[in-house]
């Protein structure tokens, strides 16, 4: 089975401590992918997504035309998942959602949406909004290991949270959000106290580089956005997944499996993480160098 296309928007706001905080989205228990795990917004990119009359609604931008239906779907899922909408008035004002009303009637149209009632091209209609698709900046493309049973092929895009707009999960497929410093949800994954997924983990290694929102949108201007495909090694024994940077990605990529695994160290926040191992549900990052 192709993996199924999908997208994914990693929200940012700066804090009082003249940092930042990314939007993190815990999956359901239930979930038949990653689930109890944390996540940025983000789904499947379905048949809507394409309407050209919908791409037609983006304000001011001119992504490569690949990306058109991906821009879209993140906004939506974005929406459905998070409770933010990236989109402009129509005066050109990012859409303020500040006060009890607005708060009610655009949380009625989240309902309707996540039930399919309305599609997405309905609600900007009736609201006479365009899609702010110049706020999502292109930052990565993973794709799900070879091996697992559910796979996504998934672009990444960053986009900075609208200040009169408050995000939250949607208690459906999402139970719980949190702002977080990409340094403490390290260092809560490290712990055992939250799990984040392999890209989350991976993104967030690299965004606690950085001080500001700014500094994050100049980096992903020039960031490499190549396929990132990592090797899913299953059991007898723990099971983890192999990053393309790993000095032993391609010996697992070619199935060669050493009696005796040299994981390296495990990592500390200021590492490169070159592989995960999952154990006991908690997803564990180690640095081979």
């Amino acid at each position: 089975m192709p993996p199924i296309i999908s997208s994914s928007i990693i929200v940012l706001r700066e804090n009082l401590q003249k940092v930042f905080d990314v939007f993190l989205l815990k999956r359901s228990e239930q979930s038949i992918f990653m689930g109890n795990t944390f996540v940025y917004p983000g789904g499947v990119v379905d048949e809507h997504d394409n309407d050209p009359e919908l791409i037609a609604c983006c304000n001011k931008y001119a992504p490569k035309e690949e990306l058109s239906p991906f821009m879209v779907a993140g906004i939506r899922e974005l929406f459905e998942e998070g409770g933010i909408l990236l989109a402009y008035d129509k005066k050109g004002h990012l859409l303020e959602i500040d006060n009890e009303k607005s708060g009610k009637k655009f949380g009625h149209h989240r309902t309707l949406l996540y039930e399919g009632k309305i599609t997405l091209l309905d609600l900007l209609k009736q609201e006479k909004l365009s899609l702010a698709a110049d706020r999502l900046c292109h930052y990565a493309h993973w794709i799900t290991p070879i091996a697992r049973p559910m796979r996504f092929d998934t672009h990444f895009f960053i986009a900075r949270c609208p200040d009169d707009q408050t995000a939250s999960p949607d208690r459906l497929e999402t139970s719980e959000g949190l702002w977080m410093t990409p340094y403490e949800a390290l260092e809560e994954n490290l712990k055992g106290s939250i799990t984040l997924s392999p890209p989350a983990l991976v993104t967030l290694e690299e965004l606690s580089r950085f001080t500001t929102v700014n500094e994050v949108l100049a980096y992903a201007k020039d960031k490499d956005k190549s396929p990132v495909l990592p090797i899913f090694v299953p059991p007898p024994g723990q099971s983890f997944v192999v990053f393309p940077w790993d000095p032993d990605y391609e010996r697992f990529r070619e199935g060669d499996m050493p009696h005796l695994i040299d994981h390296g160290r495990p990592s500390s926040l200021s590492d490169i993480t070159t592989r995960i191992l999952f154990k006991d549900s908690v997803n564990i990052p180690y640095c081979k160098r």
